[in-house]
């Protein structure tokens, strides 16, 4: 991939806070978080000129519209389900590498247990999760094989890699207990 000699870096970083019955949609925590590491930056929404959006609840648009940023460069959606926010962080490091971008705001979120308890005062968004060709491929290639839902998915593709390269159990054990671990030190996790 050519590069411009520009290095990307993460600069902020933020959430919500998790808890059961938020008064916010999917789309408030988004801007809320987006704000937030803005904030944590230390930028401002005129800086932004790449912006990677969630493939479900908003568009770039309305994104981009509420936070003021007003001028975009580069902008694309990564739909890959449960791994949409690691792929959309690897592609904001390809948009600024390349030039074409060089400050992506990359934002994902949605309030699981809050959005989907129906109660009164709190409105569905208007946005649900976008079916995509993915699901079609399930369909067609791991369904079949009793393969439905993502981990199930992810399994098939984790035995082929530990086939090809003699990963032990053990070996995937300790990225399993490393991850317990560094949550256990997260406040939020």
């Amino acid at each position: 991939m050519p590069t411009n000699g520009q290095t990307a870096a993460i600069a902020g970083v933020a959430e919500t806070d998790f808890y059961k019955g938020s008064e916010l949609g999917p789309f408030g925590l988004m801007i809320e978080a987006s704000r937030a590491a803005l904030d944590d930056a230390g930028l401002a929404a005129g800086d932004i000129d790449g912006l990677l959006p969630p493939p479900w609840y908003t568009s770039t648009e309305e994104l981009a519209a509420t936070l003021g940023i007003e001028d975009l460069s580069y902008s694309v959606t990564t739909s890959m389900g449960g791994a949409s926010p690691t792929a959309s962080l690897q592609t904001a490091a390809m948009a600024v590498t390349s030039g074409a971008a060089s400050a992506v705001l990359v934002v994902i979120g949605w309030n699981g247990y809050s959005f989907l308890r129906p109660r009164e005062g709190i409105k569905a968004p208007r946005h649900g999760i976008i079916v995509t060709s993915a699901l079609d491929s399930a369909a067609d290639f791991l369904i079949p094989h009793g393969a439905i839902v993502p981990a199930q998915f992810y399994g098939l593709i984790a035995m082929r890699h530990k086939m090809l390269y003699g990963v032990e159990d053990t070996d995937t054990g300790h990225v399993a207990l490393a991850m317990r671990r560094h949550a256990q030190l997260h406040d939020k996790a």
